[in-house]
């Protein structure tokens, strides 16, 4: 993969990570349990993704 390119998508990555954390974080003040799950599970997915990027 392209330097340049990989560098972007770990940027992005980065960034849905961190607005996950942000929406999980709200989600458990609002007591929105079911939320947080499904919140955290996407957050996985995306630092999942984030790892492969690193290693490629």
């Amino acid at each position: 993969m392209e330097l340049g390119l990989a560098g972007a998508q770990a940027k992005v990555e980065n960034l849905e990570i961190a607005c996950y954390r942000g929406l999980i974080k709200v989600a458990e003040q609002m007591g929105q349990n079911q939320v947080v799950q499904l919140l955290q599970q996407n957050l996985q997915q995306e630092e999942q993704t984030a790892q492969k990027i690193d290693r490629e």
